[in-house]
């Protein structure tokens, strides 16, 4: 029993075997000392090979895969298995943070880009057969999956549609929760999905500040922006649940209450 609570407090934590095996795979040896790439946890890998992960700026901890990071309030363990097949190529910015039981697969000559400042809950699963896009600033809520292919071919009124296309996430997308990414689905800047929505089109008429949501998910309202502030600075702005804030009002106040939080 002891044994047991031993290893699963070293896989929930830092996994220093996994990081350096990872990064002196795919990276030259002068960019793997630096050890851009962090892994925590349990980690599997499929089909690591040299020059298959491009990164736009390479600093120690500039990507963070596979951690238990803020799961208290889930009440959720560090039990998930994250696993990395990547056949094809995965192009990382900075700043990224994966959480656990992450799921990421990349078929050859698919490319996925995942950019600066993003943010992937618990159980986010991307499969690629083509290419998928998270652009800067995006953040993917727990148990959502992004995939850039239907995987099966189906005939509908006799005709046949390809399977493949591209997924493209603009700068400052929030997915909520369980949300369900299809092909050829493109997403303009600071659009928010609501969970348990499906998505299976391009939206990019919309413009940008839009919510969108359902199954299939369609246009709910504009004007919406998700607020990357942490939500108990913000609460101390409220006196009563359902009071409604200007944001323009009270900007300044959100500064001050970060500054001295």
């Amino acid at each position: 029993m002891f044994l047991k609570k031993i290893m699963t407090l070293w896989k929930s934590h830092f996994n220093l075997p996994k990081t350096l095996y990872f990064n002196f795979k795919v990276f030259d040896f002068k960019t793997a000392m630096k050890l851009p790439v962090l892994l925590y946890g349990d980690i599997q890998f499929e089909g690591l090979h040299a020059r298959c992960v491009e990164l736009r700026q390479v600093k120690r901890g500039v990507v963070k895969i596979g951690g238990g990071w803020h799961t208290d309030t889930f009440g959720y363990s560090n039990r998930y298995k994250s696993f990395l097949r990547l056949k094809g190529k995965l192009v990382l910015g900075s700043n990224i943070l994966i959480q656990q039981g992450f799921v990421l697969s990349i078929n050859n000559k698919a490319i996925v880009t995942i950019g600066d400042n993003v943010h992937l809950n618990e159980r986010v699963t991307i499969h690629s057969k083509v290419g998928i896009t998270i652009n800067d600033n995006c953040g993917i809520s727990w148990n959502t999956q992004i995939l850039d292919s239907s995987f099966h071919y189906m005939i509908k009124q006799g005709k046949l549609a390809y399977r493949n296309a591209p997924v493209f996430l603009g700068r400052n997308v929030w997915v909520a929760n369980s949300v369900t990414i299809m092909k050829g689905v493109y997403l303009p800047d600071y659009t928010v999905v609501a969970s348990n929505s499906l998505v299976n089109k391009d939206f990019r008429g919309l413009g940008e500040h839009c919510l969108i949501g359902g199954v299939p998910a369609k246009f709910i309202t504009n004007g919406v922006e998700r607020l990357h502030l942490r939500d108990s600075i913000v609460d101390k702005l409220f006196n009563s649940h359902d009071e409604m804030l200007e944001y323009t009002d009270v900007e300044e106040e959100l500064q001050r209450a970060k500054k001295y939080d």
